[in-house]
């Protein structure tokens, strides 16, 4: 565009001055309009990508934390907000479309008009006689060689506002001193923190309405659930992997006594980790049946029988939200006084007002910026707030110090008073604190009773406890 179009310039203004002085006005008008159009474009498109960047980053976050949502019934919530991010995208992605056509039909109209005027005062200069036949057909063949650079220069440029959007970002980060440190969009980010309000304020009525009927089946289900001598029973269970040869559990039967806690133990590989899937809903029963409440797992709806647990896991997921959002997957309309009760029964108050901007401060991705026992206390907090007549504690205090382990099942022995507890552990610490034990070995349960019981009449939980201890206690 620089060089073609100034030689054109010269040569016509060589031979016919008056042809060259109208390609010499005409022509940067249209980098002139396209530049206005452009503006607005370039609004467009950092919108549509600020929305492509939030709907693939909460997308990526929904799908790595499925596990928890589902397990705090959150997962249609997540759903509604991909849907309305993803309408978001496509209305922006139409603006630019609309801006871009138009942009095509400026450049067009510009150049076609243009060529047009030089052709029409050729032609009645022709009529008159004032220039000659073969000097007006040359004009002519250059006039639109002399406005195809412009035009292909407003395509290109559009076309290159994407690339230089997301050029933008990869070179902030690059140049950024502390790639630990969030790297700061002004206008990125105000479009994306207004994508977020507007998902969370047109989703609020819907929201609204079930946690409602969430919170008016769940008061029912915890009143039936104290008349209900055994919430949780496991009846001839039977499952298997499809890469395994032989079943991960065979017949499997135990219950789970109503405001009692149950600690189930084994080798590696025995099956703990598929019973607690069995019971979450994760997996189906390949035969045999699981109740809770009398109902079996077929018969009741998945997200009434999940409203009924609170699940504390040695890996809890945490979306790149505030500390607050985090807290409040287990209960949306949870108040926020509701929800410093939960904090402080966990002990995860203290820390989390210590932060930057308190309860508001971005957790970041993978909560990198917690230590593993203020993540595990986030996690009880979040299971405190739901409270669930029915808790699941999978190695909850695993990776964890003596010290942060024994402040964290004190913060336990509080959640769990008045509650069906099911605890899956290897630690005798933990175990130990349990009412019954459950021995879990090929499969099946082979032994039960008290932690004193188990250490005289089972000889694999002996093992284990000689195993882990180095003494018997």
């Amino acid at each position: 565009m620089a060089i073609v179009p100034v030689v054109i310039l010269i040569a016509v203004f060589f031979i016919d001055w008056i042809s060259g002085l109208i390609l010499l006005v005409t022509g940067p008008l249209i980098p002139v309009f396209m530049s206005l159009i452009g503006m607005r474009a370039q609004q467009q498109v950092q919108k549509q990508w600020s929305t492509l960047r939030y709907l693939s980053t909460h997308f990526l976050d929904a799908i790595q934390g499925l596990r928890t949502l589902k397990l705090f019934n959150q997962s249609d919530r997540k759903h509604s907000d991909i849907a309305h991010v993803s309408d978001r995208f496509r209305i922006s992605t139409m603006g630019v479309l609309k801006i871009a056509f138009l942009s095509g039909f400026v450049l067009e109209l510009f150049a076609s008009i243009a060529t047009a005027l030089v052709a029409v005062e050729i032609g009645v200069r022709l009529i008159e006689g004032h220039i000659g036949f073969q000097v007006g057909l040359f004009v002519l063949l250059l006039a639109p060689e002399y406005y195809l650079p412009f035009r292909m220069f407003g395509a290109q440029h559009h076309a290159g506002m994407e690339g230089a959007e997301s050029a933008g970002r990869i070179f902030a980060i690059l140049d950024s001193d502390d790639l630990l440190n969030k790297v700061s969009f002004s206008d990125s980010n105000s479009i994306i923190d207004q994508d977020k309000t507007n998902i969370y304020s047109q989703n609020a009525h819907v929201n609204q309405n079930s946690s409602k009927r969430y919170h008016e089946e769940e008061t029912g289900l915890q009143a039936l659930e104290k008349e209900v001598h055994y919430p949780l029973v496991f009846q001839d269970v039977t499952f298997s992997y499809l890469d395994k040869r032989s079943p991960v559990l065979t017949k499997c039967n135990f219950n789970l006594p109503g405001g009692k806690r149950t600690a189930l133990v084994g080798l590696t590989g025995s099956g703990k980790t598929t019973i607690l899937r069995l019971l979450t809903r994760q997996l189906p029963a390949e035969s045999g049946a699981i109740f809770l409440n009398g109902i079996t797992a077929k018969e009741m709806d998945e997200n009434t029988w999940l409203r009924n647990m609170a699940v504390v896991s040695q890996t809890s997921w945490f979306f790149d939200d505030t500390v607050l959002a985090n807290l409040r997957a287990a209960r949306l309309l949870a108040s926020y006084e509701e929800v410093l009760v939960a904090s402080r029964a966990a002990g995860a108050h203290d820390f989390i007002e210590k932060l930057p901007e308190g309860y508001q401060t971005p957790t970041g991705e993978f909560a990198a910026r917690f230590s593993g026992g203020e993540r595990q206390r986030i996690s009880i907090a979040r299971a405190f707030l739901k409270d669930a007549p029915i808790l699941i504690l999978d190695e909850p205090s695993s990776a964890l110090d003596p010290e942060s382990e024994e402040k964290i099942n004190s913060d336990l022995d509080k959640m769990m008073v008045g509650k069906t507890v099911f605890l899956i552990a290897h630690r005798i610490s933990t175990v130990s604190r349990a009412d019954r034990i459950l021995m879990l070995e090929n499969g099946r349960i082979t032994a039960q009773g008290t932690h004193e019981q188990l250490l005289a009449k089972c000889n694999l939980y002996y093992q284990m406890v000689s195993a882990y201890s180095g003494k018997i206690s």
